[in-house]
């Protein structure tokens, strides 16, 4: 990862936690946030929490983006998803930052990290589409407490098409992670799209804490319980 990619990531992690202590409370004690190219989307009006996931639903658009439908999930188990639609309308390519937030309760150390990341890319306006990384990021990060956990598709990235074309997909985990999470577990996409075309792509990061030993032993005894049991009854 470029020290310029990862400057930028912590200006972008700076606006996050300003979204968090503005934003009304929600699950895990603060609310998820949405990030584009650094700036918070008001999510305000656009969540419910079924079944204790908090879910974000909306659109929204800038000078050098259309994005007619995303959808963010936060639980602070932890876990956080985010899908979305964008459309570049400019007449160049742009360069846009995709980031999604999922305060959670301390747990750790020891966890299992799964995160996986598929999209498409669309030629629009007939003229081909282009996609490729974003000056040495790679398309997706996912992040514990600001820092970079792990990626997928690194660069060199690079898709093209005159039709529609996916983009991964890619997967990793379970994977164990001796470290902690203490406030937020987090999703980056980056990516730079040509002019009057469109990407889409649905990405999940999930931490999940790794049993105790003593934990593991009671289950594999009561596993072996079970297991005697049944002979006995046969």
């Amino acid at each position: 990862m470029s020290k310029r990619w990862f400057a930028g990531s912590m200006t972008a992690f700076a606006a996050v936690l300003l979204a968090l202590s503005a934003g009304a409370t929600g699950v895990g004690g603060a609310p998820p946030a949405f990030l584009i190219n650094g700036a918070p989307v008001d999510l305000s009006s656009s969540c419910a929490t079924p079944e204790g996931v908090e879910v974000c639903s909306g659109s929204a658009s800038g000078e050098t983006f259309q994005v007619p439908q995303f959808q963010l999930a936060a639980n602070p188990d932890p876990f956080v998803s985010l899908a979305l639609a964008v459309l570049n309308p400019t007449s160049s390519d742009q360069t846009y930052t995709f980031t999604a937030v999922a305060p959670v309760a301390p747990v750790g150390p020891g966890l299992q990290l799964n995160g996986s990341f598929g999209g498409s890319l669309t030629d629009v306006d007939g003229n081909g589409a282009t996609l490729v990384d974003a000056t040495g990021a790679p398309l997706y990060v996912a992040l514990s407490d600001g820092a970079p956990v792990r990626s997928l598709l690194d660069p060199p990235q690079s898709f093209t098409t005159t039709t529609t074309v996916d983009l991964g997909p890619a997967a990793f985990g379970p994977e164990v992670f001796a470290g902690s999470v203490t406030s937020f577990i987090a999703i980056q996409v980056q990516f730079t799209l040509s002019p009057g075309d469109a990407a889409s792509f649905t990405s999940v990061f999930n931490a999940v804490p790794v049993p105790e030993p003593g934990t593991l032993m009671l289950l594999a005894s009561g596993v072996g319980g079970i297991a005697a049991w049944g002979r006995r009854r046969a």
